[in-house]
């Protein structure tokens, strides 16, 4: 028996106090499990057990043993687990959360190509633009948007969310294009509700903040319903890359004010603090980092 195993016999037996116990728990007999424990003895050069015909009781010695011990034999039996399920093809449940924006747009189809390319997973898509709690709510996942406020939770960055000061090329024949961030106020603005500061729009002049507040006749809590009033003439607005993006390359929607918006965001994985990741979700983390990178 290696030693493993023989750290394996001693736990047993001290958390049972007895050898038969241990040795039934083991699937041993309780001569192997005495033999086992008197080997580690010998070795250790050190008496681990106080014997007697009623009751096995640990010494000092055999006390701190044991209790390292079970650390050390907790860690290689997660180790296992762990290895065994990386090297198998993922499969369980997994519950997501994310914006309902981005998850309209980028994550109802990704996770149907996880699925097709993992069939022995399945996968429950929350969206909302709440923030949800992962522990009190029973989550695995959630992506989010943004800076990130300090949380205990471990974040994947899963691709750049740059933001941009858009509107129709139809609305920009009336009202003409800003020069700079302070001829925001002679224009009509949608604000999209869901930005933290969404007040307030931030931009960057020859390396200086600048904030302004933009004249705001039309607040609405959705990128998506943001994005329709841009492209029907209704004003200015700041929207997210992943949302504009195919109107900025057909021109449908235009560009401003390059390289002043100050917001550099970015999209992660979030998820809770574990020594080992699952399979499912280390394979979904990665499956959507891949799918956001190529697009």
């Amino acid at each position: 028996m290696d030693r493993l195993e023989q750290m394996r016999a001693l736990a047993a037996v001290v958390a049972n106090r007895s050898f038969t116990a241990a040795a039934a728990r083991l699937g041993l007999t309780p001569q192997a499990v005495s033999k086992a424990v008197k080997a580690l003895e010998e070795d250790l050069g050190a008496r681990l057990l106080n014997r007697t015909t009623r009751v096995v009781q640990p010494t000092e010695t055999g006390l701190a043993f044991y209790e390292r011990a079970r650390r050390l034999l907790d860690d290689f039996d997660e180790l296992r687990a762990a290895m065994r399920e990386e090297h198998r093809a993922p499969r369980g449940h997994l519950r997501l959360t994310a914006p309902a924006s981005f998850g309209e747009l980028h994550l109802a189809d990704l996770t149907g190509r996880f699925l097709e390319a993992y069939p022995e997973t399945s996968i429950d898509l929350h969206l909302t633009d709440r923030h949800v709690s992962l522990i009190d709510e029973g989550f695995d996942l959630a992506i989010r948007i943004g800076a990130l406020e300090s949380s205990g939770l471990i974040a994947r960055r899963l691709a750049a969310a740059p933001i941009r000061l858009c509107a129709s090329p139809a609305y920009l024949a009336e009202a003409g294009a800003p020069q700079s961030p302070s001829d925001i106020a002679a224009h009509r603005c949608v604000i999209d509700a869901n930005f933290r500061e969404g007040g307030v729009w931030r931009f960057e002049v020859e390396g200086a903040p600048v904030s302004v507040r933009p004249p705001a006749r039309l607040s609405v809590n959705s990128a998506l319903a943001v994005r329709r009033l841009v492209l029907a003439g209704a004003g200015l607005a700041l929207c997210p890359d992943y949302v504009v993006k195919q109107d900025l390359e057909s021109g449908a929607l235009v560009s401003l004010l390059e390289g002043a918006v100050a917001y550099d965001l970015d999209v992660f994985a979030v998820y809770l603090e574990s020594r080992h990741l699952s399979g499912k979700l280390r394979a979904f983390i990665d499956f959507a980092a891949a799918e956001l990178a190529r697009r």
